[in-house]
């Protein structure tokens, strides 16, 4: 194909855009709100992980340790610990600094005098945080096997339950993007299916004087690739406008009270931005083009 013959198919399909306005308005619309569903749906999924991984490290673990233990052991139970690939943060507390904590936190720190010593009846404890809350069980096994542990304390309940509504949200998340594309796909097809209709006789009396399937099916792929890419382009917008207005009105509605924590975890749109818009140009290109592709080689066989 030369350079002129390409140029001229790429007109073709930008010219079929405008002679069948109507129909591509429509398809860009629909598109663009298959489109905002599929970022919507990607932005809410990103965010519920963000405050699951909040709540994650707010999510400790207790490990208290036998009375009497020397540095050594102490210094063995650490080892233990970061060996450990799941454990993030390790923090050790002394029975002194646990019993002084107690006193600050606790409006009856006059009753705890006089339990210094050897009256101190809290224990040395190793307080972590995982990385992978998944692995609260297991690593709480772990520990309960180790010389000089006493008790592990840990919400392994609580762990249970964010693993499993991570688990939900992905698969949920994964297949509601996965049917708005099947969606997006059906609607740029019947946009092409009118063209491809509207210009029957002319692409009848191309195959008649010898033209290829792919000199004739490309025009209709450049528009559907067209239509895509405006489509992405509106939507990477209009859910950038939308996600950021949300989220400044979230943080000065409830940014100062009790959800701060998790209000503070909402992402940032920059931090997500590159791999929206390229996953809105690369699905709307595709889906353009598959549609297109779909549609214009069974009526060529027709």
């Amino acid at each position: 194909m030369t350079g002129s013959s390409f140029r001229y198919l790429m007109k073709e399909g930008a010219r079929s855009i405008w002679s069948n306005r109507m129909m591509s308005v429509a398809s860009i619309l629909v598109s663009l709100a298959c489109l905002l569903l599929i970022g919507g749906s990607i932005l809410v999924v990103v965010n519920i992980n963000s405050f699951l991984d909040a709540i994650e490290g707010q999510n400790e673990m207790s490990i208290f340790l036998d009375e009497g233990l020397g540095e050594i052991e102490i210094n063995n139970i650490r080892t233990d610990l970061e060996r450990i690939e799941w454990v993030e943060d390790i923090v050790f507390i002394s029975s002194e600094e646990a019993l002084a904590s107690l006193k600050d936190d606790s409006n009856y720190g006059a009753l705890l005098d006089g339990l210094e010593g050897e009256k101190n009846p809290l224990p040395a404890t190793f307080r972590i945080t995982l990385n992978n809350i998944s692995k609260t069980a297991e690593v709480k096994d772990l520990m309960e096997r180790s010389v000089g542990v006493d008790e592990v304390r840990a919400a392994t309940y609580v762990a249970d339950i964010l693993t499993k509504v991570r688990n939900g949200i992905s698969i949920g998340g994964s297949t509601i993007v996965l049917l708005l594309v099947v969606v997006s796909l059906v609607i740029t097809a019947n946009t092409i299916k009118l063209t491809v209709f509207n210009r029957r006789k002319e692409i009848n009396i191309m195959k008649f004087v010898g033209a290829t399937d792919g000199f004739i099916r490309l025009p209709f792929i450049v528009e559907g690739i067209l239509l895509g890419l405006v489509s992405s382009v509106l939507a990477y917008f209009v859910t950038w406008g939308y996600y950021t207005y949300i989220v400044n009105w979230t943080q000065v509605a409830w940014g100062s009270g009790s959800l701060g924590n998790l209000i503070g975890s909402l992402v940032p749109f920059i931090e997500i931005a590159p791999y929206l818009l390229m996953g809105f140009i690369v699905g709307g290109l595709c889906t353009g083009a598959v549609g297109s592709l779909l549609f214009v080689r069974k009526h060529l066989k027709v």
